[in-house]
C-alpha cells in the first residue's frame, strides 16, 4: 500500500480558496452525478460548505498541523472535506481502500491524526479495530437509513455540518458574472492515488475550473461519455485501467468493425479512419480532450500499450508539468511513508 505523507500545513489554502471563488462565485465549481442526474455546485456554495465542514472538523479536534485520514473514492464530498482540512491548516492523509489492519495502525501511529473520513461500513469497522482503545472520530460519507450513523463514535456528513457555527467565509463573495469558461476537469480516482485529493484541489484552485466526478468509479466510463470533459488529470494506475476498459469495448476480432478500428488505431490515413477515430473518441468520453495529464510525482508514464492507445485516440498521455515542490520547501517524504508502514507492520 502507498500512504501519502502530506506536505506541511498550508496556511494560505484558505486565502487561495476565497480568492479563486471571488472571481467566479456563481460559476460551477463541482459537477457530480446524484441518482442519475448531473448536479452542479457553485463556487459560492462550495466555499460555504467547506466552511461548515472545517468548523465541524475543528470541533472534532482538528487544529493547525493536525491530520485527517481519508479512504474511499474521490467524490465531491471527499474533495470538500479535504479542502476543509487544508483550509483549517491541517493535512490530508490518503489511505487506500485495500489497506490492511497493520497499515491502518501505522497511519494511526502518528498522533497528529485526529479523525478519519470513510465511505463504507466495512471501512468504519476496519478503522475502529485499528484504533483499538484510542478514541478516533470517524466521518461517514454514506447514505444510511434515517440519516443515522452506524456507531456512536461515527459522525455523518450531515451531522458534521451542524457540529459548530461556520465563520461565514462565503459572505464576502460578491455576485459574479455566471459565465463559465466551458472547461471541465475529469477525475475518476480513489484514495489509492496517494496524492490525488491534494493534486485535484490544487489544480481546482490554480485553474479555477469545474471538477467533475462519476457517480462511482465502476460507472466512470459511462459518466465520462455523458459529461464530455475538456481535461483529465489521472494517476498512472487509473489511466492503465481506463485503457483496459476502452479496449474491452472495442469490436471483436474477425468483424468489419474490428478491421476498421485496427486500421484507425494503426494510424491509417484517410477519411474513414479519421471518422472511426472520432467515433472511438466519443465512445471513450475523449471527444473534447486534447491530452491526459498524468501525475506520478516522478514523471513516470503508464505502460506502452496504454500510451499507444491514448495517442491513437488523439489524447496523448503527458506528464503533469505543474507539480509543485513540497510546501515546506523540502523534497517529498515518500521514504518516510515506507518507514511508517513498515513500523506499523512490525507492531
Amino acid at each position: 500500500m502507498t500512504v501519502h505523507v502530506p506536505h506541511f500545513a498550508e496556511a494560505a489554502f484558505h486565502d487561495r480558496l476565497v480568492a479563486a471563488a471571488a472571481r467566479r462565485a456563481d460559476q460551477p465549481a463541482f459537477v457530480e452525478k446524484h441518482r442519475g442526474v448531473w448536479v452542479s455546485r457553485r463556487w459560492r456554495d462550495a466555499v460555504a460548505e467547506i466552511d461548515r465542514l472545517a468548523a465541524g472538523l475543528r470541533r472534532l479536534g482538528l487544529a493547525v498541523g493536525g491530520s485527517v485520514a481519508f479512504e474511499g473514492e474521490i467524490s465531491v464530498h471527499l474533495l470538500l472535506a479535504a479542502a476543509a482540512v487544508r483550509a483549517a491548516g491541517g493535512r490530508v492523509v490518503a489511505v487506500a481502500t485495500t489497506a490492511t489492519l497493520a497499515e491502518r495502525r501505522a497511519v494511526l501511529a502518528d498522533p497528529r491524526i485526529v479523525a478519519a473520513v470513510v465511505q463504507s461500513r466495512e471501512a468504519v469497522a476496519a478503522w475502529q479495530v485499528a484504533a483499538g482503545g484510542r478514541p478516533l472520530p470517524i466521518v461517514f460519507d454514506h447514505v444510511s437509513a434515517g440519516g443515522r450513523a452506524p456507531a456512536e463514535t461515527v459522525t455523518t456528513f450531515a451531522a458534521l455540518r451542524r457540529l459548530a457555527e461556520p465563520l461565514g467565509w462565503a459572505a464576502s463573495l460578491d455576485r459574479s458574472v455566471p459565465h463559465a469558461s466551458g472547461r471541465l476537469a475529469w477525475v475518476e480516482e480513489s484514495t489509492e492515488w496517494a496524492e490525488g485529493l491534494d493534486v485535484v484541489l490544487d489544480r481546482w484552485l490554480d485553474d479555477g475550473i469545474a471538477v467533475a466526478v462519476p457517480e462511482r468509479i465502476a460507472a466512470a466510463a459511462r459518466d465520462r461519455v455523458e459529461i464530455r470533459p475538456t481535461e483529465w488529470t489521472a494517476s498512472v494506475g487509473r489511466a492503465e485501467r481506463a485503457a483496459a476498459a476502452i479496449r474491452e469495448r472495442l469490436p471483436q476480432r474477425g468483424s468489419v468493425g474490428a478491421w476498421l478500428v485496427a486500421a484507425a488505431l494503426g494510424r491509417s490515413a484517410g477519411p474513414l479512419s479519421a471518422a472511426t477515430v472520432g467515433l472511438l473518441r466519443r465512445h471513450a468520453g475523449l471527444s473534447r480532450i486534447a491530452a491526459v495529464a498524468i501525475h506520478d510525482g516522478t514523471g513516470r508514464l503508464p505502460n506502452a500499450d496504454t500510451q499507444s492507445l491514448f495517442r491513437a485516440l488523439r489524447a496523448p498521455l503527458v506528464p503533469d508539468r505543474r507539480e509543485a515542490p513540497a510546501r515546506d520547501g523540502a523534497a517529498r517524504r515518500e521514504p518516510a511513508a515506507a518507514q511508517l508502514v513498515a513500523a506499523g507492520a512490525a507492531s
